[in-house]
C-alpha cells in the first residue's frame, strides 16, 4: 500500500514537472548526447537487441537542481519501441529519484488499450524536449565521433536487419531527430524504412 502511495506521488511530480516544461517554465539545458547506436541483446538481464539515442538535461526548478535522462529505444527485429525517463534531485535533505519506462507504464495500467501514451509524462517532456536538443552543441559534438556498433560478436541476422541499416544511416547523417519521430510514429519509421529500398 505505500509503494503505491509513493508511485502515485512520484506520478504526480512527473506529470508536474512535464506541464512547467511544456509551458515553458523551466528551461532544461541539454549537457550531453549518447548518438544513435546499436546496443547487442544481454542475456543476463533478458535485454533484447536496440538502436537507441540518449540525453542528459539540468535544469534549476524553485531552487533546486534537477537532472533528467532520457532514453529512446527500438528493439531489434520487433521494431517495439520504448522510451526511459529519470528524473534525480540531488538534494542531500530534498533528494529525489523517479524512474518511469514507458512499457512498464503501459503494463501496468488498467485501460492500457486505450490509453494514449501522449499524455504520458514521460512522452511528453521527450516530445517537448528532444526537437530542442537536436538543435545544440551538445548533439553536434557528440555525432563527431559517434560510432553506431562499438560491440562485436553481433549476429549477422541483426546487423542485416533493415531497422539496424536504418539507425546506421541515421546515425551517419545526424539525423537524432528522424529517429525522435521514428520512435513515436510507425507510419514515419515505415517511411524511413522505405527509403533504404530505393
Amino acid at each position: 500500500m505505500m509503494q503505491e502511495i509513493m508511485d502515485q506521488e512520484e506520478r504526480v511530480m512527473l506529470d508536474q514537472i512535464a506541464k512547467l516544461t511544456e509551458e515553458n517554465h523551466v528551461e532544461w539545458a541539454c549537457d550531453e548526447y549518447n548518438p544513435i547506436g546499436f546496443l547487442d541483446k544481454d542475456d543476463d538481464s533478458e535485454q533484447s537487441a536496440c538502436i537507441c539515442q540518449m540525453f542528459q538535461f539540468s535544469a534549476v526548478l524553485n531552487g533546486f537542481h534537477y537532472e533528467l535522462e532520457l532514453a529512446e529505444y527500438i528493439n531489434v527485429p520487433s521494431g517495439k519501441i520504448d522510451l526511459s525517463v529519470t528524473l534525480t534531485r540531488n538534494d542531500d535533505e530534498h533528494f529525489l529519484k523517479i524512474d518511469s519506462i514507458l512499457s512498464v507504464e503501459l503494463a501496468t495500467s488498467q485501460e492500457k488499450e486505450a490509453k494514449d501514451i501522449d499524455s504520458i509524462a514521460a512522452v511528453r517532456l521527450a516530445k517537448h524536449l528532444v526537437p530542442l536538443a537536436v538543435k545544440t552543441d551538445a548533439v553536434a559534438e557528440a555525432f563527431s565521433w559517434a560510432s553506431f556498433i562499438n560491440q562485436t560478436g553481433i549476429s549477422k541476422a541483426l546487423l542485416n536487419n533493415n531497422l539496424t541499416k536504418l539507425g546506421e544511416k541515421l546515425c551517419s547523417e545526424h539525423r537524432a531527430l528522424d529517429f525522435h519521430y521514428a520512435v513515436f510514429d510507425n507510419a514515419y519509421k515505415d517511411r524511413l524504412l522505405a527509403e533504404l529500398c530505393e
